[in-house]
């Protein structure tokens, strides 16, 4: 052992257990912020991870699959020939047996639609789209399963596994009545307010139901493959005259960018507070570390190494650090049952997406490692500083230690107005640069982010959303696939409900078009740029050619009303000749996104129903953006192709005497909301195919304004907590500054500087940290605040920014009562000796 080596560690330990037991207050606040930057990390964490999980199950559940790609009466080649494209993750067979018919209790006609699922179909594609499974799907010709609607419809409000229902249903094969035994029932969530009753393969076999004469294969692909996939698929499958693969949108396609965004808006808000509990634990330990200075300079004089001293301050902190972060987390984990449920209503509204978006907490592991490493990290970062003054000072600079020296020098200030406190002022708020610019973020970052998300919020008006999304008062919408859910029997029904004062249809239909190279040129060189995979234009042209003039791939035609052109010529300068519209000689192009539909515009396309043949001319007078019609896109069949054309009602019956009617728009008398919605729901129950969307203006509108509220309110309190974060930052570094200024101050009085002139002096540094703030509020912030107005139209197409003038006056009058009232009340609180007892208590 070396002689020379210091052997005083246990003093040091039972030194720091004693230390840390005689700062209770220290300790207090250190517990504190380190409780406070845990949970709020925690809880970002939480709130974030829970959310991407719950919006991702909620798309699922909303679409009623999680198949993308679907075909109509497949054959058994075709479905092994779809199976071994490596694209195509899953493919299922679902079979349309029929519905059930039946009078309720409360004499209502129930309509349940009857489907067999296949393994593949029932596990890959349906099941993640529903939950509160009970008992198992049906094995056996007389087993049956429910679901929730389909048991309230036959009023079975206990079901039990096994129990017999006798049902009258309607197949091809006729009308039927048989008794079935239930074998599970579980919860559905799409829109259409029809129940479902799953069938048994033995039940499809001995009745004669074969997927190629009433069945559909739903075919998921990759995330993000969809449209690559059914390329694959329109090349490798050998398809019928008249079947063509139809494709919705895939909920997974969203999730990646919705992924991203909302990743980095949780790592701004956790750098923020990283940032913001670093300052509150480094001020507090500063405080405590300025304040027992010279017991560290004492414990030089025993020998003490700077080492040690260091370790000692350092254990210190981690000792508490082993009580709050734990703290932190229980907390967080306590408060995600109440937080993040309620923060998920941002995403949900009082209809059906309620019910929808499920409250799942996810309790990731992974969760609390990282913020308790985010926490820790945070602790040693702030620890850092303090536990280098304690060790490096001497018992000579302890004795004479302010806290205020850089190590340099200070250059003289010469000036003529003497002791000016607004000069002096100035001075101290710029004496410590680092923690200045630090109080400064904080309170501008607080203040900014509280601006940002107000002014956000606001400008999401519901009579905005409405006009834009709902400028009717109901919706009827048919999803894919798009077959003939709505007959002229269920059109005429309609019409004549009482209280209806206009309707009107959208109509679509499936067709060819004529492969004219020269034609579709654009768009030929448009898909060639996007392949990006070396492919030549020509040989590009010749395999697009190809595919077309096999059939194997098409467009959708959608029929408009006038008023979608009127509206595009308001705001477009190319008008479209309206007249010649009307007469089915110019068609619209959708949607503009820079796939070379613009070079498109004056050219004649040839159109013709899928696989007759009958080719009828029309030139292209416009092309459609996002925002000018209300059609989603997603339909297109291949890539390098438009995705839909806009046609008027006359050219659409040219085309065919029959085409699938894909959306109703109806409006009511006034008053009559109600009674008409009613009656609709009713009419609805009537419709086997149940793949629709049925949307009425109020309660969207009541959805609408609950969203808002439950954002306001969340959104509103995250703002608010990083504003108070920077407001508890702020009264931190004025407690350090006067704090670790003490010995200044009294000798300031000492001299014949009087108690008010020292208040004023604070209160000045203060005001200037209020002022310096407000004026990057109103250069920076402004900056960002008009960003912000630039991308909120980007962000929700039917925004309107107001700048928040209001809001920005009253946070300014709030920052500057806080900054001019708090160094007032620190040094009220710090000088209640006398100057000689507090020169005394210097000196001693």
């Amino acid at each position: 052992m070396d002689p020379m080596r210091n052997n005083n560690s246990p003093v040091i330990k039972r030194i720091a257990k004693r230390s840390l037991a005689a700062n209770r207050t220290r300790n207090i606040f250190a517990i504190c912020a380190i409780i406070l930057t845990t949970f709020m990390l925690s809880s970002v964490f939480s709130i974030g991870s829970s959310l991407l999980q719950n919006m991702k199950t909620m798309q699922i559940r909303a679409m009623g699959t999680t198949a993308s790609v679907f075909l109509k009466n497949p054959s058994e080649s075709q479905i092994e020939q779809v199976k071994k494209q490596d694209l195509v993750q899953a493919a299922g067979m679902e079979i349309a047996v029929g519905s059930i018919k039946a009078k309720t209790a409360s004499e209502k006609d129930a309509q349940i639609a009857m489907a067999y699922y296949d393994d593949t179909q029932w596990r890959e594609h349906y099941q993640p789209a529903i939950s509160h499974i009970n008992g198992e799907y049906p094995r056996t010709y007389d087993k049956i399963m429910l679901s929730e609607r389909a048991l309230k419809q036959l009023d079975i409000q206990a079901p039990k596994i096994n129990q017999t229902i006798r049902l009258t249903y309607v197949t091809r094969l006729g009308t039927k009545t048989s008794d079935f035994r239930l074998s599970g029932w579980y919860r559905n969530y799409t829109p259409a307010d029809t129940g479902m009753a799953l069938l048994s393969k033995d039940y499809c076999l001995s009745e004669g139901f074969t997927g190629q004469k009433d069945g559909r294969l739903s075919i998921s692909c990759a995330p993000g493959d969809r449209l690559d996939c059914q390329e694959q698929l329109n090349r490798n499958v050998s398809l019928q005259k008249g079947q063509t693969f139809q494709s919705s949108y895939d909920p997974r396609e969203g999730n990646s960018t919705d992924t991203l965004y909302i990743a980095a808006t949780l790592i701004g808000i956790a750098l923020f507070i990283v940032l913001s509990g670093y300052l509150l634990i480094y001020n507090v330990l500063y405080i405590s570390v300025t304040k027992d200075i010279r017991f560290y300079g004492m414990l030089k004089t025993i020998g003490a190494a700077p080492k040690q001293i260091k370790k000692l301050v350092r254990s210190q902190i981690f000792r508490l650090s082993a009580i709050g972060i734990p703290i932190g987390i229980l907390l967080a984990a306590a408060a995600s049952f109440i937080v993040v449920p309620f923060a998920l209503t941002l995403f949900s509204d009082s209809g059906s997406s309620a019910e929808i978006m499920p409250g799942d907490v996810s309790f990731n592991p992974w969760i609390f490692i990282a913020t308790m490493l985010f926490s820790l990290l945070t602790v040693i970062i702030s620890c850092r500083k303090p536990a280098k003054i304690a060790g490096n000072v001497s018992p000579v600079e302890a004795l004479k230690y302010t806290g205020l020296s850089s190590g340099r020098k200070s250059a003289k200030r010469k000036s003529t107005s003497g002791g000016n406190v607004r000069r002096m002022a100035f001075h101290n708020v710029f004496r410590g640069k680092k923690r200045s610019a630090l109080v400064f973020a904080s309170l501008f970052m607080g203040t900014i982010t509280f601006l940002g998300v107000t002014s956000f919020i606001d400008s999401l008006g519901v009579d905005q959303y409405l006009e834009r999304y709902m400028p009717n008062d109901f919706r009827i919408t048919s999803i894919p696939p798009i077959n003939h859910k709505f007959d002229e029997q269920y059109i005429a029904s309609l019409s004549k409900i009482d209280g209806v004062d206009s309707m009107e249809t959208i109509s679509t239909l499936n067709c060819d078009i004529d492969p004219d190279e020269k034609t579709l040129e654009p768009l030929f060189r448009s898909e060639t740029i996007k392949s990006d995979d070396g492919t030549s234009y020509e040989d590009m042209a010749e395999n697009l050619k190809l595919a077309l003039a096999e059939g194997q791939m098409g467009v959708w035609i959608f029929s408009i009303d006038d008023h979608y052109v009127e509206d595009y010529n308001k705001s477009h300068e190319n008008k479209i000749d309206l007249a010649a519209f009307r007469q089915g000689k110019l068609a619209i192009l959708g949607y503009d996104d820079g796939s070379g539909y613009g070079d498109m515009l004056g050219r004649s396309i040839k159109l013709s129903p899928k696989g007759q043949g009958k080719y009828r001319t029309v030139k292209v007078g416009g092309i459609f953006d996002h925002e000018d019609c209300l059609i989603p896109s997603g339909y297109g069949q291949m890539a390098g192709l438009m995705d839909l054309v806009f046609v008027s009602d006359a050219f659409m019956k040219k085309m065919s005497p029959d085409p699938v009617i894909y959306n109703i728009t109806i409006n009511a008398d006034s008053g009559r909301e109600p009674y008409v919605e009613q009656q609709i729901q009713k009419l609805n129950s009537t419709l086997v195919d149940t793949s629709f969307e049925f949307h009425f203006k109020s309660d969207i509108r009541e959805s609408f304004l609950s969203g808002m509220t439950s954002m306001r309110i969340l959104g509103g309190g995250i703002s608010i907590m990083l504003l108070i974060i920077g407001v508890l930052n702020f009264i931190n570094v004025m407690l350090t500054s006067v704090y670790t200024r003490r010995q200044e101050l009294a000798v300031m009085e000492s001299v014949g500087m009087t108690k008010r002139q020292i208040k004023n002096m604070l209160t000045w540094e203060g005001g200037y940290y209020a002022l310096i703030t407000t004026g990057l509020i109103l250069t920076v912030g402004n900056g960002l605040l008009w960003l912000m107005s630039r991308s909120v139209t980007g962000i929700a197409d039917y925004a309107v920014y107001h700048y928040p003038i209001l809001l920005l006056i009253l946070l300014v009058q709030l920052l500057f009562i806080i900054c001019l009232l708090v160094p007032r009340i620190v040094f009220r609180a710090t000088s209640k000796e006398s100057v000689t007892e507090r020169l005394h208590q210097i000196d001693s």
